[in-house]
């Protein structure tokens, strides 16, 4: 009897140390569930922050190329408005340099002390043909109002034609023919330097 006792007393003891463990095992894999559901939630929360940065950093460097494109439309929207406003000197300042100079010359070409066009002696072949006497005047400007031909002389051969519209200048003239003295390249009066006559009827005064 006794011996039956003290194996029951043993069995107990070795039944309560199992129970202990197994308690022990389930308290550990508790806490490594709760561990875990822990982690898997702060997971959570970072992975939605870094999606939520990923997606401003997006939206970021879209404004940022957006403003850059901008940047670069007005760099270059304002380098043409600078270069049209030189343009636009340059221009103004050799259009009335270019006046000033012509100016000049029909001054001068109307000053007797300084005429570039002195009185003229007709070749023979003009004094014959009285109806082309030659006479000085202001120096004036003119306009072709058609293509015409241009000459080396009264009556003489055609040298070259000029268009329509074109300008030149006259201080000397006859019934028929008008000589001319200068005219424009590139909007700049230039003297002649040979004998060029164009017909009367093919030009007509430019007011000033």
């Amino acid at each position: 009897m006794k011996w039956i006792l003290l194996l029951v007393l043993l069995l107990s003891c070795s039944n309560a140390d199992e129970v202990s463990r197994i308690e022990s095992i389930v308290k550990d894999i508790n806490k490594l569930r709760s561990d875990y559901n822990s982690i898997e939630e702060e997971l959570g929360i970072y992975k939605y922050d870094l999606r939520d940065e990923k997606e401003k950093n997006e939206i970021l460097t879209k404004e940022i190329n957006r403003l850059d494109i901008a940047l670069k439309k007005a760099k270059k929207e304002l380098k043409t408005k600078d270069n049209n406003e030189n343009a636009s000197k340059n221009a103004f300042y050799n259009i009335n340099k270019n006046r000033i100079n012509f100016q000049k010359c029909m001054n001068n070409q109307t000053e007797e002390d300084s005429n570039v066009f002195p009185d003229l002696q007709m070749k023979k072949e003009f004094q014959k043909n009285e109806t082309e006497t030659l006479t000085t005047f202001k120096a004036s400007s003119f306009r072709f109002n058609k293509a015409a031909n241009i000459f080396d002389s009264i009556n003489g051969k055609v040298i070259d034609e000029w268009e329509i519209t074109t300008s030149f200048t006259s201080n000397v003239k006859s019934k028929n023919w008008v000589k001319i003295t200068g005219y424009f390249v590139d909007k700049v009066w230039r003297p002649s330097q040979k004998e060029l006559w164009v017909k009367a009827t093919d030009v007509t005064v430019r007011a000033n």
